[in-house]
């Protein structure tokens, strides 16, 4: 049987959780017979087998980003995009989409999608919503967004447009004729079912890591506490830096030296003034090679994660892969992935010390905690999965 062609289109791969999680799908069916998958990102240059190196000039996308801006037409009337994708996905049965929005991709181009097979995988809430990737506490896109309360969250914007763009996603998503939709996790699933995709076949796959890379190493003792916290951009305000703030100002006027703080990922150069006054942080610019990753993961007795994002918290596995327990806020897509550690719900700082020292000293069997994740999180359990939700495509046709 002749094998089909997958393509993956994503704005995102170089940086976040969203981007490493779809360049681990990708990898993970390089070794499939039966579906060979191919990754477009049309804003990166990428290296790597079956990449689609075709990318918008960047004219085009910063004239997007200034329609966005000034018009609030976020991804639509995106200029040059629907030629390129009309070319470019002739020739594959799977359209795979993942991370769309970005100041390239023009929504009226699902139309080309419509007897298409596509696959929607949903790493944030943007095609639920009219124009937001979070919920904020939301809840218009229930029904239809209109009056939009967070215009200056990302995409920002000076013009409301929230109501037309919602019914555009309705209308275009809707006429998908063959639409599966993946969600990565239980409480993603409930968010679905409230939206414009309530009655769309969906199945839940969390995000895979590869566990090899992240593996328990030995720890020697130290005289101290390493807490780690690791993000994209850990001082984005839904990345809970007040609490952060807060904890580290607590540590210094008590003077308590037993702790020392890494933090990884990029910073503004505000934060970055803020955070070396205080000689118990270390700070990391944001690291993409898990191998790396893998070693300062095994350097922390305690991985803190004071994010309120909906979103699913890959680096919670990763750390407990590597054997670190994890600290991290008690929302409903932590309860999910938090096996090892504990969920707090008071972010007060004398709490968080508490339970860090409470973890830290706590004797964790590290290779259990690998294992545990490994057999949950395993890339090529990820490769299996879709594997086995593109297969339905064409159950029967034989």
């Amino acid at each position: 049987m002749k094998p089909y062609k997958v393509l993956r289109m994503t704005s995102s791969i170089g940086k976040g959780g969203a981007g490493r999680h779809v360049l681990d799908i990708h990898r993970a069916l390089l070794s499939s017979p039966e579906f060979i998958s191919h990754l477009w990102c049309p804003r990166e240059t990428l290296t790597g087998d079956r990449i689609i190196n075709r990318r918008l000039p960047v004219a085009f996308i910063a004239c997007n980003w200034l329609r966005t801006k000034a018009l609030g037409f976020d991804s639509i009337y995106a200029p040059g995009w629907n030629p390129m994708m009309k070319r470019i996905i002739a020739d594959f049965d799977i359209i795979h989409l993942h991370h769309l929005q970005g100041y390239y991709f023009d929504i009226r181009s699902l139309n080309l999608l419509e007897n298409k097979n596509v696959v929607l995988t949903l790493h944030d809430m943007w095609p639920l919503t009219g124009r937001c990737s979070l919920t904020h506490s939301c809840l218009k896109w229930q029904t239809l967004c209109h009056h939009c309360p967070q215009l200056d969250v990302y995409p920002g914007t000076w013009v409301d447009w929230s109501r037309f763009l919602h019914r555009r996603k309705i209308e275009l998503f809707g006429a998908l004729k063959s639409l599966k939709v993946v969600v990565l996790s239980r409480f993603a699933a409930d968010l679905l079912q409230a939206s414009h995709f309530k009655d769309r076949e969906f199945v839940i796959i969390p995000p895979g890591i590869n566990c090899d890379d992240f593996k328990p190493r030995s720890r020697p003792p130290k005289p101290f506490i390493t807490i780690g916290v690791i993000a994209a951009k850990p001082d984005f305000y839904l990345k809970g830096i007040e609490s952060l703030l807060r904890l580290l100002s607590t540590v210094e006027q008590k003077r308590q030296r037993q702790y020392r703080f890494r933090l990884i990922g990029h910073m503004t150069s505000k934060t970055q003034k803020i955070l070396t006054q205080y000689s118990f942080v270390d700070l990391f610019p944001f690291i993409g090679n898990p191998r790396e990753l893998n070693s300062h993961y095994n350097d922390f007795d305690v991985f803190l994660n004071l994010s309120h994002l909906e979103t699913f918290g890959k680096t919670n596995i990763e750390a407990q892969c590597a054997g670190t327990p994890v600290l991290a806020r008690n929302i409903p897509p932590f309860r999910e992935n938090v096996y090892y550690g504990a969920l707090y719900d008071s972010d007060d700082p004398e709490h968080l010390l508490q339970e860090i020292d409470r973890l830290a000293a706590h004797p964790w069997d590290r290779q259990l905690m690998h294992q545990t994740i490994r057999g949950k999180f395993d890339l090529t359990l990820l490769g299996e999965r879709y594997v086995g939700l593109y297969r339905t495509f064409y159950e029967g046709n034989d």
